[in-house]
């Protein structure tokens, strides 16, 4: 996310080379170090937990939400190459968050407006 946000805020144009439809789990760094810290108060070490927004949404969409915070001049081009050339990154953080209470703080929005 930092390269698309720089070229938009510089050259207010990206291109990328997929069509951007692989499914994406974004988890701001905050909310990632404050599942962590709670892991490690819970004293949860004996098996593996994934941590998650539990939000699955497009690359395309995201991209979208950060050129409408950018701004309405930029530009981003899509390319033609299907996502099957490229993974879905998107986990179950269901058992984490039944054992620790913990639900993240900031919504995706807030996370760019905070990184910009």
């Amino acid at each position: 996310m930092d390269s698309v946000i720089s070229q938009l805020k510089i050259n207010k144009y990206c291109y990328m080379d997929t069509d951007c439809s692989q499914i994406f789990d974004y988890l701001y760094i905050h909310d990632c170090i404050d599942a962590l810290l709670l892991g490690i108060q819970k004293d949860l070490q004996h098996t593996v937990y994934n941590i998650s927004s539990g939000q699955k949404v497009t690359l395309k969409e995201y991209l979208e939400k950060i050129k409408t915070i950018i701004g309405p001049d930029c530009k981003i081009t899509y390319g033609h190459r299907k996502a099957e050339e490229s993974p879905d990154f998107y986990f179950d953080s269901t058992r984490f968050r039944s054992e620790t209470g913990w639900e993240p703080a900031y919504c995706f929005e807030d996370g760019i407006k905070d990184m910009i």
